[in-house]
């Protein structure tokens, strides 16, 4: 994992980054969060080009470019066992169990994350990082 260049950030997954790369309504309030640097997982990385593949093309090297900024949060293993043993209150699907995990690992790192993903938004408070959706 690359260290954030301005120091403690937020954690965004797939669905902060795709807000801003696709300019959906409330983008330029993530992307303020953005400005102070980005965590997010391999996991974004995979899941943001194959939207972008599918829903717009022409934003892939864009796409590429982002992500070349973000610090990246590797898939190692003491990661995927934290997702693993989530206990059973908390229901996230794989990916989104990934990108918690993930968020965990770096705490120290990040302010918490951002996601537009509700459940994923509450299921990150009841583990206690803060958790938040600019502009919504």
């Amino acid at each position: 994992m690359s260290e954030s260049r301005l120091g403690i950030s937020w954690y965004f997954d797939s669905s902060a980054i795709l807000k801003i790369i696709f300019k959906e309504s409330n983008w330029p309030q993530v992307a303020r969060y953005a400005d102070e640097g980005v965590f997010t997982s391999r996991i974004s990385r995979i899941e943001v080009l194959r939207t972008v593949a599918r829903a717009a093309p022409t934003l892939r090297d864009q796409s590429e470019s982002y992500l070349k900024g973000c610090s990246i949060v590797e898939l190692e293993p003491a990661i995927l066992r934290s997702a693993e043993q989530f206990d059973s209150t908390i229901k996230l699907a794989t990916l989104d169990a990934i990108h918690i995990a993930s968020a965990l690992g770096i705490q120290p790192l990040i302010k918490g994350v951002i996601t537009y993903d509700k459940l994923m938004l509450n299921q990150a408070k009841a583990l206690g990082l803060a958790a938040i959706s600019p502009g919504v």
